[in-house]
């Protein structure tokens, strides 16, 4: 904790000291050219260590917060663990009473906690405060406020996702939304710096805030912080995008477990189905076919807008331990241990006053919609229970297979060993989910290389999650662990160009589907990287083999970053070939080329920065082979410049890349 805190002050102190050094640079400019300068430039330059100081603390603190929700978690995996246990004391009794509402409290204790850490992701990703205590804290920090409420994001999702409670000013949006986000407002900010103050009217306002002249202006800048010392701020912003991929995966696979796993065990009741809508704001969680416990439904969903979380330390508390995450999940004494009948209350563990409403319909089937409330926030329960007819009602179907002369525990252990057959078959099962993506080999007209591609992908789909199960049981300190996660990133770049090259192979896709498959593993395989250069730093090993290793790590980067540019140039290029084409994805089709740009350049960087680490001596013999890859890495990227460039019209970057690519131009 303290050295990745310590990382976090050297990447947050580079990027501060990259903006001042960039004010020095121009207030000497301008002295230079204009003599003393107007007190304007001074509250421009104020302004701009303002913004940077937001940025910083938006950086650090999505680092503390995210860390509260990788052990939010790890707590929920426990607790998906902890929910089983009453279900399993209780699955054998001759009464479904007690059965039917253990299980109702145990699904919607479950549902609270789920929706809980969900807020937890869009706090970090939006900004938008569910929880009264994040509003609260948001509304304290007055320097670092949020700009979000007062402008929507292009693409709709600030729009959709609005907060009643406001935004916290820290989420990824704070930062990287498009119209006001803490960088753009830096960057145009430090464009007014580099210009003598004078009056303008609205309409050169707005011609200096918008069009293709202000973002290539804005780029440059941002290229200039860069080449500062900046990069490592930048680097530290994509690895917290990827950690949280890899958070919301976790805890989606919990998820499915636990479905899954109670589902099974709720096989003696017959084919009970759980179902889970996991769409933000209208999440939903229904029983089906309960008829054999005295439920024919039961469904419990968030009220959209209406519900509002009430932790007093607000949806993600800052430097909470595995201990007090689980605490504040712990299950209530209820349905640790049900006595009676009821509904479960999910604030019961808060107690905290709140008002209970039950509204009963009059229909052939006794509904309750049952809302708890506190203060402002609503949780709607719904529960329809079934009218069982004659002695079914109060027996379950064990007693009713003994009554028949059935073997219940032959029946048991017999189930036991098909399980068992299914954890072994669980490997094949997961390689078939590609069939999702990847239309079926029998639907088109294959030809024999694209079939092997299938396979191929296919394949390594397989390498990948064999290899990221293994990393999750071995300690980051052995060799053996460094293999593994070597053998992760080879098989995660190998894949991403598999899918690459079946969508230049499958013409006839139009879809984005296995692009973004290329895409999320391009990704992961930076994270990878990133994880394998931190073990570097502490490997006790030869200075010689140390800075060898480091340098075949930012070749790979410098190769991820390359292969995720090419995605998303390919991205475009797919939507130009639309019906519409560029006219009618206009916004769409230059979002994608500017991702391509910034990653390319990213490759470049990290290729320059290659072959400057790669000194020539005696004992190195492997720095002559990293400077020919640095050599070649450069010409591979800048020709993709080149082609995103052209795309984008910008002739005279188009042309610097291409001499870069043919070794005209000087690359350092």
């Amino acid at each position: 904790m303290s050295t990745k805190s310590m990382l976090l002050t050297d990447e947050c102190e580079c990027f501060q000291k990259s903006v001042t050094l960039f004010l020095q640079r121009q207030k000497k400019r301008l002295e230079k050219k204009y003599g003393s300068l107007p007190t304007a430039h001074q509250e421009n330059c104020k302004l701009a260590i303002s913004i940077t100081n937001h940025a910083t603390y938006i950086l650090q603190t999505l680092y503390v917060k995210r860390n509260s929700l990788s052990t939010g978690i790890a707590a929920f995996e426990a607790l998906c663990q902890d929910l089983m246990n009453p279900i399993k004391d209780i699955i054998n009794d001759t009464s479904t009473t007690q059965l039917r509402s253990i299980l109702q409290n145990v699904l919607t204790h479950l549902f609270v906690q789920y929706i809980h850490l969900r807020d937890g992701f869009v706090l970090l990703t939006s900004g938008e405060c569910r929880h009264n205590a994040d509003s609260k804290l948001a509304q304290k920090k007055v320097a670092f406020s949020s700009r979000l409420g007062k402008s929507k994001r292009k693409d709709g999702y600030t729009t959709l996702y609005s907060s009643l409670l406001g935004y916290c000013g820290y989420g990824w949006d704070e930062f990287h939304n498009e119209e006001v986000g803490v960088r753009r407002r830096l960057l145009d900010v430090l464009r007014r710096c580099c210009m003598y103050p004078k009056k303008v009217t609205d309409e050169m306002e707005a011609k200096f805030l918008d069009g293709e002249s202000a973002l290539r202006s804005r780029e440059a800048i941002w290229e200039k912080l860069i080449e500062a010392g900046a990069e490592m701020f930048e680097n530290a912003f994509d690895a917290h995008e990827n950690e949280m991929k890899e958070l919301q995966r976790a805890l989606e696979r919990n998820r499915r477990d636990f479905i899954s796993r109670m589902e099974k065990l709720l096989v003696p009741f017959g084919s009970i189905r759980l179902m889970m809508v996991t769409e933000d704001k209208f999440e939903r969680f229904e029983l089906k076919n309960g008829n054999s416990l005295g439920l024919s439904a039961f469904c419990i969903q968030r009220q959209g807008d209406a519900f509002r979380g009430h932790d007093r330390r607000g949806a993600l508390p800052s430097g909470v331990t595995l201990r007090e995450w689980s605490k504040i999940m712990e299950l209530p004494s209820r349905v640790k241990n049900e006595k009676t009948v009821g509904i479960y209350d999910p604030e019961a563990s808060l107690k905290v006053g709140k008002r209970k409403r039950v509204v009963i319909d009059d229909s052939d089937e006794e509904s309750q919609d049952e809302i708890l409330k506190e203060g402002g926030g609503t949780l709607k329960v719904t529960v329809k229970t079934f009218q069982a007819k004659g002695s079914t009602t109060s027996s379950s179907i064990h007693t009713i297979k003994k009554q028949l002369g059935v073997n219940v525990d032959d029946l048991e252990r017999g189930r036991e060993d098909i399980e068992a057959e299914e954890e072994g078959t669980k490997e094949a099962a997961y390689v078939d989910e590609v069939g999702d993506i990847l239309p079926n080999a029998q639907s088109q007209a294959y030809s024999e290389e694209l079939s092997d591609l299938v396979q191929s992908i296919k394949q390594e789909e397989e390498n990948v999650h064999l290899f990221k199960s293994i990393c999750k049981k071995k300690d980051r300190g052995d060799d053996e662990s460094w293999d593994v996660r070597e053998s992760l990133r080879y098989s995660l770049m190998t894949i991403g160009n598999l899918y690459l090259e079946y969508q230049s192979l499958a013409q006839n896709i139009q879809d984005d589907h296995v692009l973004n498959k290329a895409q999320n593993y391009f990704e992961e395989s930076i994270a990878v990287i990133e994880q394998l250069r931190q073990m570097n730093k502490y490997v006790q090993d030869d200075d010689i083999e140390a800075k060898f290793r480091d340098r075949a790590l930012l070749l790979c980067r410098g190769r991820s970053y390359t292969n995720l540019g090419k995605t998303y140039f390919e991205y475009s290029e797919m939507i130009r070939d639309r019906k519409n084409g560029i006219s009618g994805n206009r916004k769409e089709y230059m979002s994608r080329l500017n991702f391509a740009a910034q990653y390319l350049k990213r490759a470049e960087r990290d290729a320059k920065t290659l072959k400057a680490q790669a000194v020539v001596y005696d004992a190195d013999k492997g720095a002559h082979l990293h400077r020919l890859d640095a050599n070649l890495l450069i010409s591979l990227t800048c020709r993709f410049q080149g082609y995103v460039f052209l795309r984008m019209s910008r002739e005279r970057e188009c042309v610097d890349a291409l001499k870069k690519a043919c070794g005209i131009a000087d690359c350092i």
